[in-house]
């Protein structure tokens, strides 16, 4: 149900238990606030098993290194720190950020060095998301069916 934010976690919790839905706490990046808010969220009632975590990504060139220290950074908490409010699953809705961006959205005609459009999108979007993954994303939200087959793929051959 929506993103819970520092601003408006008492309405998203109250109306996530009043209707049995999850919530996704969104924060910028920032494992304290993440963490803050995840302790806010449960103070109210809402069970810990009904959030997930949206650090608010951003993909391939535009901050990605910046999001993948955070993400480290909150799956180190969880996993080593035993820190129960972070180990929420991360989602990342990663798609709107993605087809965006300069590199994806300008034309062959444009740019011929950068080659076709549509498969510098898709490389972009698989890139990005196995880079999350490679972090600590639990959950990705993708665009293109043929990104979503090369991180599938990827995923088959790591496990």
């Amino acid at each position: 149900m929506g993103w819970a934010e520092e601003d408006n976690y008492k309405t998203i919790a109250a109306a996530a238990m009043g209707y049995n839905n999850n919530v996704t706490s969104l924060n910028q990046l920032d494992v304290n606030i993440a963490k803050q808010l995840n302790i806010l969220l449960t103070q109210l009632g809402l069970p810990s098993d009904r959030i997930v975590m949206d650090p608010a990504s951003s993909g391939l060139g535009y901050g990605l290194e910046y999001c993948h220290s955070a993400m480290e950074r909150l799956k180190i908490a969880a996993l080593l720190q035993d820190d129960k409010m972070t180990q929420m699953p991360i989602i990342n809705d990663i798609a709107p950020e993605i087809w965006k961006v300069k590199e994806v959205k300008e034309s062959q005609e444009d740019y011929p060095e950068w080659g076709d459009q549509e498969q510098r999108g898709i490389n972009w979007e698989a890139i990005s998301c196995a880079s999350l993954l490679l972090s600590g994303s639990n959950i990705l939200v993708m665009r293109h069916p043929k990104a979503v087959s090369l991180v599938k793929r990827l995923i088959d051959g790591l496990l």
